[in-house]
């Protein structure tokens, strides 16, 4: 055994071995070259990585994972979470995040996520920050929707079976629309098609109808149309 222990660190040694049997045959084999090192370098590399979760510029609520990659040379130590220029958490264990509840944070405002990243030895390294926008409050919904009333046109005449169509949106959802005869309730749609099939074989001819409907989204904002009137002729 060579206790290479003893030896000078970091330098290159030769290495022959000569060979006899009993009768005085000889043989050398070699030589071949081995370097000696028993003292590592010092480990001065930082590690590297990123912010993978949430994305920079993105609105977020309620309780979301900051998620971080990382890599060492050597080893990684722990990760280091910063959230508005204060100590949040701290991993040390794949895969490294935090979970973040951004309901006790300030809402309707932009907040900093920033990141150390710190290997075994203690080199560290700064990771680029990111913005996100914490909305846990929903505004409340106070645009109503839009409606018209597609067919029949104002003033048509109509006989037998008649649909009578809306057609109605709104930026969040369409709850109903209603359809008024006459300025009485008289049908309820809560799914397109917003449509009525109306007999008019049931009035009298040549008689006149009021039409016009009403949309309501999910906030129960409204919209009704101007009425129309149609002139009913059934019989030739």
């Amino acid at each position: 055994n060579w206790d290479t222990s003893v030896e000078v660190d970091d330098i290159s040694y030769t290495i022959h071995v000569h060979i006899q049997d009993i009768t005085g045959n000889q043989i050398t084999l070699g030589p071949i070259s081995v370097l000696i090192d028993n003292y590592e370098a010092d480990d001065n590399i930082p590690p590297t990585g990123t912010i993978i979760h949430p994305p920079s510029a993105s609105t977020v609520s309620e309780t979301i994972l900051i998620q971080v990659s990382a890599y060492d040379n050597v080893e990684m130590g722990f990760v280091d979470f910063i959230i508005d220029g204060s100590f949040a958490g701290q991993d040390s264990v794949l895969p490294y995040e935090y979970e973040w509840n951004t309901t006790v944070e300030a809402e309707d405002a932009e907040h900093i996520i920033n990141v150390n990243l710190t290997d075994a030895v203690g080199n560290t390294t700064a990771l680029f920050p990111v913005t996100v926008y914490v909305n846990n409050i929903d505004e409340p919904d106070v645009i109503p929707p839009n409606v018209v009333i597609f067919e029949p046109a104002a003033n048509q005449t109509v006989s037998g079976m008649v649909n009578i169509t809306a057609i109605a949106s709104d930026n969040v959802s369409i709850n109903r629309v209603e359809f008024y005869h006459n300025y009485e309730l008289e049908f309820i749609v809560t799914s397109y098609p917003y449509q009525y099939e109306w007999n008019s074989t049931n009035f009298e001819d040549d008689s006149e109808h009021i039409w016009y409907v009403k949309a309501f989204d999910t906030s129960e904002n409204n919209t009704q149309t101007q009425p129309i009137a149609v002139f009913v002729d059934n019989e030739d």
